[in-house]
């Protein structure tokens, strides 16, 4: 403090300020040692770092001399930044969300509504648990007309209505919001996308969604160049279906409503991916390029009856696995039946049904056929089965 009196850094009067921001012990702190230059390199602590920031001398000796500090302090207040940051990011969004629902009530845009008096058993089972107050409420309300109850809680969405009131999720409001145009497809799929990020368990992906997000990427030497949303689709789906310890797989644990648990999403993810393998080889002019974007399909979102036996029921899942395998392969081809045969784009001697045979055989029927043949008499069965209804 003295040198950058003495220097002419600071006048007087921050000198003194600085002073009467420190107790005496401090004071002696700042005392220039013997020998101290405005050339000296600082090495500071991070208690002597709290210092000058108390004494409001911190920028004016990083300003001027050459400082150095601890990489792990460093480190502490930028965590401590990020998170004073989100705290006000919270806080604004708190203040924001009551305002709103100051508003809404005021103009009559929102409602209160009353909940019939708890029974005594009911009673007894709160734990003075705000969340469990509010769903408990919700699910006593009455029978309403055009009413829905919003709740997002995996256990609760296993009923599909509580006192004849359609219980929907947060996708059914994106959904409604988009297909009532106040969402365009990008901001849907986006807002959709931005759940999955979060972990938000179990949002299935649709053909539509995954040919959008894959239109979006750049082919850059013979390769997808996955932009942000392909790769959410692509941890998400291995994340929801590697967790086979949260997934409610049947028979589920407890009697409940729903007996086949969230079975759904796994089929779903099973069925969307082929459909949208096909949908690339049907509409992408240029051959080269639907190959390279149904290999990043096959390669990244792809799993199949075979790649989800474990989270089957106990009794679908027995065997080696070949039966599961022949339902994939039969389903890989017979998806190819809403491609016409006789569809060509210019300069193609074969259809476009064909050269997807030809790229299914490369990537997975012949490999596999050649270590277990089996696999090829219940593909038979499958399509023998489809053709004759």
């Amino acid at each position: 403090a003295e040198n950058l009196l003495h220097s002419g850094k600071i006048i007087q009067r921050e000198f003194d300020e600085a002073l009467n921001e420190l107790g005496e012990k401090q004071k002696s702190d700042l005392e220039s040692p013997k020998g101290f230059t405005g050339n000296t390199r600082l090495y500071l602590d991070d208690s002597i770092v709290n210092l000058l920031e108390k004494a409001k001398l911190l920028e004016k000796v990083c300003h001027n001399y050459e400082v150095l500090i601890e990489r792990k302090f460093i480190d502490r207040i930028k965590s401590e930044i990020s998170d004073y940051e989100k705290d006000q990011e919270t806080k604004s969004w708190l203040q924001t969300a009551e305002k709103r629902l100051s508003e809404g009530f005021s103009n009559g845009k929102y409602i209160g509504i009353s909940v019939e008096e708890r029974q005594s058993f009911e009673e007894s089972k709160i734990q003075e648990n705000i969340d469990v107050d509010v769903v408990t409420e919700l699910l006593q309300l009455a029978p309403q007309n055009e009413a829905y109850i919003w709740i997002d809680d995996r256990s609760v969405n296993s009923h599909s209505n509580s006192s004849q009131i359609p219980i929907i999720t947060v996708t059914d409001i994106l959904k409604t919001l988009f297909l009532n145009g106040e969402l365009t497809k990008e901001e849907y799929f986006k807002s959709l996308n931005r759940l999955r990020s979060g972990n938000f368990r179990y949002i299935p992906l649709t053909t539509e969604e995954i040919l959008h997000h894959l239109s979006e990427a750049k082919i850059i030497s013979q390769k997808v160049v996955e932009t942000e949303d392909l790769s959410i689709l692509r941890r998400y789906t291995a994340a929801c279906l590697l967790d086979e310890h949260q997934l409610q797989k049947p028979p589920t644990d407890k009697p409940g409503p729903n007996i086949f648990g969230e079975i759904k999403f796994v089929l779903e993810m099973t069925g969307v991916v082929p459909e949208a393998m096909v949908e690339v080889w049907k509409e992408t002019e240029d051959l080269n390029q639907a190959e390279i974007l149904t290999d990043w399909l096959f390669d990244n979102l792809f799993i199949g009856k075979y790649g989800v036996r474990r989270l089957l029921p106990p009794k679908a899942n027995e065997g080696d696995g070949t039966y599961e395998m022949g339902l994939d392969f039969g389903e890989l081809l017979t998806k190819a039946l809403v491609m016409h045969n006789k569809v060509k784009f210019d300069g193609e001697s074969k259809t476009r049904r064909q050269q997807y045979f030809d790229w299914l055989n490369r990537r997975l029927i012949i490999p596999r056929l050649k270590s277990d043949p089996n696999v090829g008499k219940v593909a038979a069965r499958v399509l023998e089965n489809i053709f004759n209804g």
